[in-house]
């Protein structure tokens, strides 16, 4: 990932003014609408290419690959060491309705390779969805955010309470997903969410 990037969210932004530089700078969207998330941080950004890669491994099930993916998130926690103060790992669980269609969830094996590296344990049943929720790829932004409320549900909060928490999934976009499910996790009382990603989208807004 490039420099600069979002600070909270670390989407990469384009090259700083002198005004800005050398202080903590805030995409767009983070501007707009802080997350819940403490911050997040991302392997690479959603080209095309890794759009392709990504599509694979969910659609065709290519579970290889899929490792292969997790393993290059892995290679990328030395270069934010701060991930692994976080010792549980939370993957964002599947929709239910993708659930039936699919049989892994892609989040908890690009964990399993994160985890390998940070020495964390991966829990992949605190958190829920609820049946009912719209599914993610089919809404638009506002949509996307309008419809997030509520969706997660927290399973097991015995093993939240009082921990910091870091959220893995495959792609950040607008962060909603994250931000909800941070949301539900800090009500249930961990202390601190992070969020790990594969990959991060870039937007007009911010320059490109």
């Amino acid at each position: 990932m490039q420099v600069p990037f979002c600070h909270c969210c670390g989407r990469p932004l384009p090259a700083l003014s002198k005004k800005t530089r050398g202080k903590p700078i805030y995409c767009h969207t983070c501007t707009a609408s802080r997350p819940y998330f403490t911050f997040s941080r991302s392997a690479t950004a959603y080209t095309e290419f890794m759009r392709a890669l990504i599509h694979r491994f969910k659609y065709q099930a290519d579970l290889d690959l899929g490792r292969a993916l997790g393993r290059v998130m892995a290679q990328q926690v030395d270069r934010y060491p701060i991930l692994k103060k976080y010792q549980k790992i939370i993957p964002i669980p599947l929709h239910p309705e993708a659930a039936n269609r699919r049989t892994f969830n892609q989040a908890l094996i690009l964990a399993d390779q994160v985890a390998d590296v940070t020495k964390g344990r991966v829990y992949p049943d605190v958190l829920l969805r609820l049946p009912g929720s719209a599914l993610q790829h089919t809404l638009g932004r506002r949509q996307r955010k309008q419809g997030l409320a509520g969706e997660f549900f927290l399973a097991r909060p015995e093993l939240v309470g009082g921990q910091k928490i870091l959220l893995i999934d495959d792609i950040l976009t607008t962060g909603n997903t994250l931000s909800q499910a941070a949301r539900v996790l800090l009500r249930g009382g961990a202390t601190e969410v992070a969020a790990f990603t594969l990959a991060i989208g870039i937007t007009v807004q911010d320059g490109y």
